[in-house]
């Protein structure tokens, strides 16, 4: 559209007669394609850090279309919220798209790696589904309120900033409340479907489950040394 009206512009232009002459001072396109090219630049970065972080910690490439699954659902789910409270595709609300990104997929994370704990002691896929969102789903249903309950007040404040603020305030929560309700209805229900028992670990997660190993005993003696000195600690705290 803003390629037609160019267009049109340079036609009326050359149409003007010689002692007229006209430009484009501000041209506010500009700024919302390079806000939705960032919000598909966020999208795609998100999208290969998950990878990495599902691959190195479960070592299943299926695990890592879940939570992958997550971050379109979780847009569409708040522009559906954006539909109905009358908002558009602006500046404000981009920006909020833009940082929810890296919110939406934390829930579904959480849920898919303890259900691959749960299978890994032994439990079939479907039931370790459900144990797994019934130990979870308090700390997902508290962590989507707090998230919300950051970013929602600045939609209550008055005057010229609330006016502004208002749009990114309740996108962004309403991300997370659709992020969370993704986490804990078909998330789970895809790693019953999708992930399978695998009692002997592959190669490549037994070198990543060494890793870790060691890095969890290096810790567990840093942790030890500073209990076993706590007034050093407090005095250099």
């Amino acid at each position: 559209m803003a390629e037609g009206i160019r267009d049109k512009f340079a036609s009326v232009k050359n149409n003007l007669p010689n002692t007229i002459d006209a430009d484009v001072l501000y041209d506010s396109t500009l700024a919302i394609t390079d806000s939705i090219d960032e919000v598909v630049k966020t999208i795609a970065e998100a999208a290969i850090i998950v990878i990495v972080v599902i691959l190195l910690f479960l070592g299943s490439f299926r695990a890592v279309v879940i939570p992958i699954v997550t971050i379109p659902l979780s847009l569409i789910g708040v522009m559906a919220v954006m539909q109905a409270f009358g908002f558009t595709l602006n500046l404000m609300t981009l920006l909020a798209m833009v940082l929810a990104i890296g919110l939406v997929v934390d829930d579904a994370i959480v849920v898919v790696e303890n259900v691959d704990r749960h299978i890994k002691m032994g439990t079939k896929p479907f039931k370790a589904a459900l144990e797994a969102t019934r130990e979870i789903a308090v700390p997902v249903i508290s962590m989507t309120i707090t998230l919300a309950a950051v970013y929602a007040p600045i939609a209550l404040m008055g005057g010229v900033t609330g006016s502004l603020f208002k749009e990114f305030a309740l996108t962004l929560a309403g991300s997370v409340f659709i992020s969370g309700f993704i986490a804990l209805t078909l998330s789970p229900m895809m790693c019953s479907k999708m992930l399978k028992p695998h009692t002997t670990p592959s190669k490549f997660e037994a070198t990543v489950e060494h890793v870790l190993g060691g890095l969890t005993k290096r810790y567990h003696h840093a942790l030890l040394a500073v209990l076993n000195h706590k007034k050093t600690v407090v005095a250099f705290a």
